[in-house]
Parts: C-alpha cells; structure tokens; sequence
C-alpha cells in the first residue's frame, strides 16, 4: 500500500519553522503578551529560524554535497562503442571526452556559410569551422570599427567644411564695398 502526501520541501520546513517558533513564543512570552507583539517576534523568529537552516544546509553542500559530485565526474570513465554497442578505442575521462569532441568540431570542415557537409559526397569544403567562426567575428569586427571611424570623419570632416565656408563667406562679404548712388 503506498500513501502520496503531496507536501513539499518548502511546505515542510515552512510547518517546522512556524511549530518551532509557535512553542517557543509561549514558553518565553506566555499568554499574558499582546498578540501583535508576539505575531511581530514569532514572524522575526521564524525569518532567523529561515536564515539559520539555509546557512547550515549551504554549508553543508558546500563541503559534502559538491566535493562529492565533482569527484564523480572527474572520476568518470566514457567507453567509447559503436552503434552496436561493441568497445571501440581506450577509455576516456569526461574531460579528454569533451576535448576530443570539441577538436572534431572545430576543425571540421564547412562550406563558406559554415555548414558542414556531412554525408554529402559532392561537398567541398572552404575550410575549418574555426577558421569560418574568426573570419566571420573579425569581419563583423572590423566593418563596426571601419563604421565609427568614417562615421567620426564625416562628422568631423563636416564640421571643418562648414567652418571654412564660414569664414570665407566672411571674407568675401568684407571685400564687398556697397556703394549707394548719390
């Protein structure tokens, strides 16, 4: 016979919190204590209570919890196999796993939009997916500087024009001599 309580963690601790502080408000305070003062202490009791066991339990996974399960990984053994399930190859760790994976990425070769051709006997490659990821990032780079700096130049190159326009019209204006008809 199985019986499914349906609670939660946070229900849980929620319930032993409020006992907890509910028992100890009335063997400190009794009933003799306005009830906002003691629902203000039970509430601020219960947020340290709160506080208390999430530090002890944060700690308590910081010093058992994570150790453990980094171990388990670092001491995790792949055996590589084919799809049929036959060893191929010598064992690997997790990490010489991820670092061959990452190799066989990076270096495989794809077409100029960066798509590899797997399986695709016509493919011709323009060159490794590394290759395509730099050229692509620097020239993305390279045309957002390129797009500041003529944007600067225009601006500044617009500026010094319309100063030299400024003070020729200036120059012209004071070499005019208006003569009135007597």
């Amino acid at each position: 016979m199985s019986v499914n309580l349906q609670v939660n963690e946070k229900e849980i601790m929620d319930k032993v919190v409020k006992l907890t502080t509910d028992k100890l408000v009335d063997m400190l305070l009794g009933e003799e204590l306005d009830e906002r003062i003691e629902l203000n202490f039970a509430e601020k009791f219960q947020e340290k209570v709160k506080e208390a066991v999430t530090a002890k339990f944060d700690k308590y996974a910081q010093d058992q919890i994570f150790p453990t399960v980094a171990k388990h990984i670092d001491d995790l053994i792949l055996k590589p196999t084919n799809s049929w399930g036959v060893e191929k190859g010598p064992d690997q760790t997790l990490q010489e796993y991820l670092i061959e994976r990452a190799n066989e990425y990076f270096h495989e070769s794809v077409d100029h939009h960066g798509h590899a051709g797997r399986g695709d006997r016509y493919f011709k490659g323009d060159g490794t997916r590394l290759s395509y990821q730099i050229g692509k990032n620097f020239t993305a780079v390279m045309e957002h500087v390129v797009k500041d700096i003529l944007k600067n130049a225009n601006e500044s190159l617009a500026k010094s024009i319309q100063d030299v326009v400024t003070v020729k019209l200036r120059e012209i204006v004071a070499k005019i001599k208006v003569q009135v008809p007597e």
